[in-house]
């Protein structure tokens, strides 16, 4: 008989390269996906803060020029 312990699923010790690869690729592609989440939100909320009119923008403090500022921004930058 083998003296190698093997795994649940008959894989020898240590070989979890392939599930810690996997594991990489998810945590990079939630990361990807979030990122793109985040790009979306500030995409929209600068297209919103656009629109708002003058009286609107004095009401929660923000004068045109920095609102035309922020919307023109592309969505990727902070």
């Amino acid at each position: 008989m083998n003296s190698q312990n093997n795994g649940l699923f008959g894989q020898a010790a240590g070989a979890s390269q392939p599930y810690e690869m996997r594991r990489g690729f998810h945590r990079r592609l939630i990361e990807t996906l979030d990122r793109g989440l985040d790009w979306l939100d500030r995409s929209r909320s600068r297209r919103q803060l656009a629109r708002l009119d003058d009286r609107l923008l004095r009401d929660i403090g923000v004068a045109r020029t920095d609102a035309d500022r922020e919307a023109a921004k592309p969505f990727w930058r902070a």
